[in-house]
């Protein structure tokens, strides 16, 4: 029966390193989840968000596991100091074997307690990057705001200064129309009578124009009409005085 328990215990210990084991898993895929999780946050912001709600899940999940894992632990050992104490008056003869193993465990013990710790200080470091990254997309996504926001502000400047270009283009261009219209109501003259100066500055039909000093001229620039200026004297070159 005493061969039993020291058995059971060796068993039980080993059991003890086939978790730490398993953690040691645990702990190399939680790295290799956060490298593509690091690498998924350059290539797009909202994955990033996604992936990074998933590895604080992940993170909180895993501290539970190692909580868990300590306190089997802790409740592992007290458990064994219990059968040790309950049956020491039959194993006397093994007291050196079982100091021995007493030894071994305590010494698992510790190396487990180093490798949770490690493991903690890891997990806190994998968070306190994951909060920073999660700033930094902060701070970038407002950046980005404000410099769509100060785009589409100089674009309705321009686009408001060129449209009130454009309405006072219409209004001369309406203004002279009118007085060209009004003084054809007049009858002030006639179709024919409406010389059109060239971009050399004089009349370019001669027999059509010009004729009488009352005749007018349609002079006109890049932009349109700028209006009618009266004759002031007929003959080969025929130049126009401003009104």
């Amino acid at each position: 029966m005493q061969d039993t328990q020291i058995q059971n215990l060796i068993a039980a210990s080993s059991s003890q390193k086939i978790a730490i084991d398993s953690l040691k898993v645990d702990l190399t895929s939680l790295s290799s989840q956060f490298t593509q999780f690091t690498s998924d946050v350059i290539s797009n912001n909202t994955q990033q968000n996604i992936q990074i709600q998933n590895l604080v899940t992940t993170t909180d999940t895993q501290k539970l596991v190692l909580d868990q894992l300590r306190a089997n632990l802790t409740s592992s050992t007290n458990s064994l100091q219990t059968q040790i104490n309950t049956n020491s008056a039959s194993i006397s003869s093994l007291a050196s074997s079982f100091n021995q193993l007493k030894v071994e465990v305590t010494s698992n013990n510790s190396i487990l307690n180093t490798q949770i710790q490690s493991a903690a200080a890891s997990v806190n470091s994998q968070k306190l990057v994951t909060d920073s990254l999660r700033s930094d997309l902060t701070l970038n996504t407002n950046s980005l705001q404000t410099q769509i926001n100060t785009l589409n502000s100089n674009l309705e400047s321009k686009v408001n200064s060129l449209q009130s270009s454009i309405n006072n283009i219409n209004n001369v261009n309406n203004a002279q129309n009118a007085e060209i219209a009004n003084l054809k109501n007049k009858g002030s003259l006639s179709p024919a009578q409406i010389c059109y100066l060239n971009d050399q500055g004089y009349c370019p039909d001669i027999d059509r124009c010009c004729k009488e000093e009352h005749d007018y001229f349609a002079e006109y620039d890049y932009v349109g009409l700028v209006g009618l200026v009266p004759i002031e004297k007929c003959g080969t070159w025929v130049y126009a005085k401003e009104l």
